[in-house]
């Protein structure tokens, strides 16, 4: 209900598929039942994608390469929080390995999970201080190499 009253995106209630296309340079919210494109995010090598529960904040890792609105520089590989009220890109971090890929969460939203692949044999590990900040690095799971997908799941 608050994003929809804040004008922007009504992503988690309205639009809930999102399409990275790393080669063109965005992401597209889709709407879930007509699949048609609500909005296009200009995320630059936008790759893998995750809308924690809370749903204030889209997470999106950047491809070797790309940059988006000059964050965090030429080249650089990230990961990237945007609003979804705004649909606009509130920053993004360099991160420590390689080809950044796939993300899943807590299920509070306040951990963040991402494969490393292209060679990589790490699961970086993030901090989310409040909803809707940049990630903050806070360790390296080592695994076995190339991990791609991942995904958080919670026991009974």
């Amino acid at each position: 209900r608050r994003l929809r009253e804040r004008g922007g995106l009504e992503t988690c209630r309205e639009a809930t598929t999102i399409l990275t296309l790393t080669d063109t340079d965005d992401v597209h919210v889709l709407h879930r039942d007509t699949m048609a494109t609500v909005t296009v995010v200009p995320i630059f090598g936008g790759h893998g994608v995750w809308i924690p529960p809370h749903g204030q904040t889209l997470y999106v890792t950047n491809f070797p390469g790309h940059v988006v609105g000059g964050l965090p520089g030429p080249g650089a590989v990230g990961l990237f929080a945007v609003d979804l009220g705004t649909n606009a890109a509130l920053g993004g971090i360099t991160v420590p390995f390689t080809a950044p890929h796939n993300i899943a969460s807590t299920t509070d939203g306040m951990k963040l999970y991402v494969t490393h692949s292209n060679g990589a044999t790490s699961v970086s590990v993030y901090d989310i201080p409040t909803p809707g900040s940049d990630p903050v690095f806070r360790e390296e799971i080592t695994v076995g190499t190339n991990p791609f997908g991942i995904a958080a799941v919670v026991r009974p």
